[in-house]
């Protein structure tokens, strides 16, 4: 039983609830492809006062905690820990000031949009704002999420001053690796059901849901031109560059009004879906960056980071994993609008270009080491799209 009194009185703040589940090929996985950072964070310190939180929330002794492994990357530390005979997962973002996202733990706010289908914008944007105001919450559920058992984002703990959160250990392997037809679409269906959550507007951050929403349009078309400028910033091809700025400028100014928002995970690859092989089954994993927008913002991660290259060790596309993962999208009941696809994509592409030419310049050596792609895999992919359209 969860001691949450304690916490209160002692203002112990639990936080962030990153993915419900973690598998440890998974981890291992992410943790490869992060560029850390040169700070130095004592994972053994922050066990130690972690195993202290842990032993209060579960009302258990210390001595009932067992450490099997850990894993860190640029913003978080995992550990996974065993507490009568459960496996668990404790998630610590401890370069919170560097994350590009809301500061707070958004799993248990995925959990109580989905809960919810029914509610308006406003109705389920004050619920959201109750629970992001009380800095915590208990154990939270939802088949498509999983079990969160705590999660508190107020950072006032002297020994723990991070967000963190505690959630069920789940075992499996990140779809990339696992290239079967029938994971991909099972993948695609369980997109599918993500987007049935619909909303009446767009919005920027969760926090906005039911009082600020947010012009499409004016989103593509900013999100572009930043990116551009970043690009060409970095040694960019001004060719291809000024082709596809100009391209969705005007593709974005013809963008008509006829498309749904809906609950996007916003962070849907390979990485982030696990398979079961076991049960034959997918999850999703991270949460972090959920938010409201159109269908067609989750596919252009997985259109190119669909499998893991076995030539290269890089993630790459794989038109057949592709049309395995739409068939099954379809099959749920998912509707594209293809004109937004190609924005969406477009506009994934200059930023993923952007990034890789920065990394290239100031990160070379890491940046060459890891999974993602090269600059130049992302000029061929920006020239392909433009020639298809």
């Amino acid at each position: 039983m969860l001691n949450k009194n304690y916490l209160i009185e002692k203002q112990i703040p639990v936080s962030n609830l990153f993915p419900s589940s973690f598998s440890k090929s998974l981890i291992e996985s992410n943790q490869k492809d992060q560029i850390v950072s040169d700070e130095s964070i004592d994972s053994n310190r922050v066990w130690s006062n972690a195993k202290e939180i842990i032993a209060q929330i579960f009302d258990i002794t210390v001595k009932e905690i067992e450490l099997k492994e850990f894993f860190e990357g640029s913003f978080n530390i995992v550990f996974r820990f065993q507490a009568a005979t459960w496996d668990y997962a404790l998630r610590i973002r401890i370069r919170d000031s560097d994350f590009g996202f809301e500061k707070i733990a958004k799993e248990p706010f995925a959990i109580l949009a989905l809960q919810n289908p029914n509610s308006s914008d406003q109705n389920i944007g004050t619920t959201i704002q109750n629970l992001y105001q009380q800095k915590y919450c208990d154990f939270m559920e939802h088949p498509f999420v999983g079990k969160v058992y705590y999660s508190n984002w107020s950072k006032r703990i002297k020994t723990l001053p991070y967000t963190f959160s505690i959630y069920e250990w789940k075992e499996g392997k990140p779809l990339y690796s696992v290239p079967k037809p029938q994971y991909f679409e099972a993948a695609g269906k369980l997109l599918a059901e993500f987007h049935q959550r619909t909303f009446s507007s767009c919005y920027l951050t969760i926090t906005d849901i039911g009082t600020k929403p947010f012009s499409l349009k004016d989103e593509i078309l900013n999100t572009a031109t930043q990116q551009y400028k970043t690009s060409l910033m970095n040694g960019g091809s001004e060719t291809l560059l000024n082709e596809l700025i100009e391209w969705i400028n005007t593709y974005t100014c013809n963008l008509l009004p006829n498309y749904e928002a809906v609950f996007c995970h916003y962070d849907f690859s390979g990485s982030n879906i696990v398979v079961d092989e076991d049960q034959s089954a997918v999850f999703a994993l991270d949460f972090d960056n959920w938010r409201v927008s159109v269908c067609e913002t989750d596919f252009p991660k997985l259109f190119h980071w669909t499998i893991i290259d076995p030539l290269t060790g890089k993630r790459t596309s794989s038109p057949e994993r592709i049309e395995d993962f739409m068939r099954g999208y379809r099959t749920g009941g998912g509707i594209i609008n293809e004109q937004l696809l190609h924005l969406k994509e477009a506009e994934w592409l200059l930023r993923v270009y952007a990034h890789s030419l920065l990394q290239e310049r100031t990160n070379s050596e890491k940046y060459r080491h890891s999974s993602f792609p090269s600059s130049r895999y992302y000029e061929q992919a920006i020239f392909a799209l433009l020639q298809k359209v």
